[in-house]
C-alpha cells in the first residue's frame, strides 16, 4: 500500500521543504498539498510542483472528514518542519513526535 502524506498549508515555506525531505526519505510516497493560497505570487522561488502529486486550493476551516480519507496518522503529537508545540521544536529539521512523560 502506498503512503499518502497530506500537506496543509503546503505552498508556504515550510511545505516544499517537508515536501522534499519525506520524498526523498519516504521512496514512493505520495505527497498531497491542500492551501488557501493566500499568498500566491509572492513565492520567493519557482514552486516545486513536482513534489506533490495532488494540490488543491481550499480553506483548512472548510475541510470534512472526506477531505482526510485514505491519509492516516498515528495518534501522536507531531512536530518539526514548522509545527511546534508551545513554540518548542519548530526548527527541527526533521518530522517527530512528542513522547508522553512515563
Amino acid at each position: 500500500m502506498t503512503m499518502k502524506i497530506l500537506l496543509i498549508g503546503h505552498r508556504g515555506y515550510v511545505g516544499p521543504v517537508a515536501a522534499r525531505h519525506l520524498t526523498r526519505s519516504l521512496p514512493g510516497a505520495e505527497v498531497h498539498g491542500i492551501d488557501a493560497n493566500w499568498f500566491q505570487g509572492s513565492e520567493a522561488a519557482p514552486f516545486p510542483d513536482a513534489l506533490f502529486a495532488s494540490q488543491r486550493r481550499a480553506d483548512v476551516r472548510d475541510l470534512t472528514e472526506a477531505d482526510f480519507r485514505g491519509f492516516v496518522c498515528p495518534d501522536k503529537f507531531v512536530v518539526g518542519y514548522g509545527m511546534d508545540m508551545a513554540h518548542q521544536f519548530r526548527e527541527l529539521p526533521f518530522v517527530g513526535h512528542v513522547l508522553r512523560p512515563a
